[in-house]
C-alpha cells in the first residue's frame, strides 16, 4: 500500500504541469541495431502510434467485422500498401477530441538447425489518445512452443517466466504504459525495458533484452538540458548461492529496483552530451532518496552504508556532418583514480564507440553503415550483495555478452524499394572465463585490496556472430522476416534458419 501511495504522490505532483508539446519516448536512441529475426521484437514506432488529432480529423467508428460486407473490406485491406486500417477504432469530439484504436495480432515463428521448433501466437493492442494530452497503449501476446522444446527454450522469446506441459512450451507477454505530456515534460507508468546510448551490439549502460519490469518515469525538457529518471521493479534472479551457480528458491524473491537519472546537454544541434547514475538495490520497499533526480546519489548511497550497486555512465554523440554520426558510451562501477589503467581487480568499466555512415538513400530511406568497438571490463555488473547485481529475472541488465570481453561489431542497413530491408551484422568477440558474466559471485576474491584481473583472463574464447535478416513488408499489415544466424565459439560452428510471421491488424 505504502508503494502505490507513494507512486500517487509523484504521479498526481508531475501531473500537474500542463502545457503543449512533448517528445513522449523517455529514451530515444537513434543508433540500434535493426537485424531482428523476430517481428514480435521491433521497436514500437511512437510517432506513428500516436498521430496528433486537431479538427480535421473526421468522427467515425469502424469494425471488421460488424457485417459481412465490413469483413469482405477488411480482408482486402490487409492486402493493401499504406493502409492504416485497424481492426475497430472510435474517435469524436464530445468535450475534447479523443480516439481509441484496436488491433488484433496473429503469427509465428519457425527455427530450423540440426533440429528444428515452431511458435504460434494471437495478441491484441489497444491504444488511446484523450485530448493529445494523455495517452494508454497496450499490447498482449500468447503462443506456445512445439517440436524440439530443448531447442526451443533457447528462443530469445522466452525471456522470463514460461510454462512445459502437454509436449509444448506456454508463453506470454505484456508491454503498455500511461503516459501524460505537458510543455516542461511527460510522465509515465507503464511496462517496458530500455536501451540507453547509441549501439548496434548492445548498451553497456542498460540494455533492453531482457524481460519487461513496471516503471515510473518523468522527463523534463528545456531549450538546451534535459533531466530524466526512471525507477523500475525488478525480478531478483538470485536468492542463494550454491558452489559457485545461482539457484531459484520457488516463488521466494527478494525486494528489487532499478532506478537511473540523467541529464542530457545539447550545446548544439550537432552534439548531445550526457551523464547519469544508476542503482540497483532492494531487501527494503521504494527508498524516496532515489527519487530526487536533480542530487548526486553516490553520495546519498554512502550515507545510506554503502549498501546498493551503484554504476555512473556518461556518453557523447556527434553529428561529424549530415551522413556520419560518432559516438562513444562510457560506464564504471569502481575505480582507483591512481591506477584507471592498471589491473586491479576492482577497475570495473566499460567503453563502446562507433560510426555510423549514411552514404546515400533509397527512396525516402537511407543506406546506413555502422562500424563499433566496446572493451568491458572483468566483474563489471556483478556486486557483493546478491540481489544487487546488475540483472533483471535471470537476464544481464548491461552489455548481452557480458564482460571480461573486447568485441569489434559491424552492420550494414539496406532499405530496398519501400517494402524491403536486407540488414546484416558481424562481430567478433575475445572474452575471457574469469569474471565474464554478472551471476559470478566474487566472494572467491580472497583479497580484494591487491587481487588483479587482466583483460581477458582465463580461458579465452574466439566468438563470431554474423546475423542476417530479411524483412519484407509489401503489405501493411503482413510482416516477414527471413534471417540467417552463424555462431562459430573456437573451432565449434552453428548455422541456423528462422521465418517469422505476424499480422497485425
Amino acid at each position: 500500500m505504502k508503494k502505490i501511495t507513494l507512486c500517487l504522490i509523484v504521479f498526481s505532483f508531475f501531473i500537474s504541469l500542463v502545457a503543449e508539446k512533448i517528445n513522449i519516448n523517455w529514451e530515444k536512441t537513434f543508433i540500434k541495431s535493426q537485424v531482428t529475426n523476430h517481428c514480435l521484437l521491433e521497436d514500437i514506432d511512437y510517432d506513428k502510434l500516436f498521430n496528433t488529432l486537431d479538427d480535421s480529423c473526421e468522427v467515425s467508428s469502424e469494425l471488421a467485422v460488424r457485417n459481412f460486407q465490413k469483413i469482405f473490406n477488411s480482408i482486402k485491406k490487409t492486402f493493401l500498401r499504406n493502409d492504416e486500417s485497424v481492426f475497430y477504432r472510435n474517435r469524436g469530439f464530445k468535450k475534447y477530441p479523443y480516439e481509441f484504436r484496436m488491433s488484433v495480432l496473429s503469427g509465428g515463428d519457425f527455427f530450423q538447425n540440426d533440429s528444428n521448433y515452431y511458435f504460434v501466437l494471437n495478441g491484441l493492442e489497444v491504444s488511446t489518445n484523450l485530448n493529445n494530452k494523455l495517452f494508454f497503449w497496450g499490447e498482449w501476446w500468447s503462443g506456445n512452443f512445439n517440436k524440439d522444446l530443448d531447442y526451443a527454450e533457447s528462443s530469445d522469446l522466452l525471456d522470463s517466466f514460461y510454462k512445459r506441459e502437454q509436449g509444448k512450451i506456454f508463453t506470454d507477454n505484456l508491454r503498455a504504459f500511461i503516459t501524460y505530456k505537458s510543455e516542461y515534460g511527460d510522465f509515465s507508468i507503464g511496462r517496458d525495458n530500455f536501451n540507453i546510448g547509441n549501439n548496434i551490439g548492445g548498451s553497456v549502460i542498460l540494455n533492453d533484452d531482457c524481460n519487461e519490469y513496471g516503471y515510473f518515469s518523468w522527463k523534463l525538457d528545456f531549450s538546451k538540458f534535459t533531466l530524466s529518471f526512471l525507477h523500475g521493479t525488478l525480478i531478483a534472479d538470485s536468492t542463494f548461492i550454491e558452489s559457485g551457480n545461482y539457484s531459484y528458491d520457488y516463488k521466494n524473491y527478494d525486494e528489487k529496483y532499478l532506478v537511473l537519472h540523467k541529464i542530457e546537454y545539447r550545446p548544439s544541434k550537432n552534439v548531445t552530451l550526457f551523464f547519469g547514475e544508476e542503482i540497483i538495490y532492494g531487501s527494503r520497499s521504494i527508498d524516496p532518496n532515489y527519487i530526487l533526480p536533480h542530487v548526486f546519489w553516490r553520495i546519498t548511497e554512502h550515507n545510506l552504508r554503502d549498501r546498493d550497486n551503484v554504476l555512473i555512465f556518461a556518453g557523447c554523440n556527434v553529428r561529424i556532418f549530415d551522413k556520419a554520426m560518432w559516438y562513444t558510451n562510457i560506464i564504471l562501477d569502481e575505480l582507483r583514480k591512481k591506477e584507471i589503467f592498471g589491473n586491479w581487480w576492482g577497475n570495473k568499466y566499460a567503453a563502446q564507440t562507433g560510426v555510423s555512415i549514411e552514404p546515400f538513400a533509397l527512396g525516402k530511406e537511407k543506406v546506413r553503415f555502422t562500424l563499433e568497438a566496446t572493451a568491458v571490463r572483468p566483474w563489471l555488473y556483478t556486486h557483493k550483495a546478491l540481489p544487487n547485481k546488475f540483472s533483471h529475472d535471470g537476464i544481464g541488465l548491461g552489455f548481452p555478452a557480458g564482460s571480461n570481453l573486447i568485441q569489434i561489431a559491424g552492420e550494414l542497413n539496406i532499405p530496398i524499394a519501400g517494402c524491403f530491408n536486407f540488414d546484416t551484422i558481424l562481430s567478433y568477440t575475445k572474452q575471457g572465463s574469469e569474471g565474464n558474466q554478472f551471476y559470478l559471485n566474487y566472494g572467491v576474491i580472497a583479497d580484494t585490496n591487491n587481487t588483479e584481473v587482466k583483460w581477458l583472463q582465463g580461458d579465452v574464447a574466439k566468438i563470431t556472430n554474423l546475423k542476417t535478416v530479411f524483412t519484407t513488408r509489401f503489405f501493411s499489415h503482413h510482416h516477414f522476416k527471413h534471417s540467417v544466424i552463424y555462431t562459430k565459439v573456437n573451432n565449434s560452428t552453428d548455422l541456423s534458419f528462422n521465418l517469422s510471421y505476424l499480422l497485425r491488424y
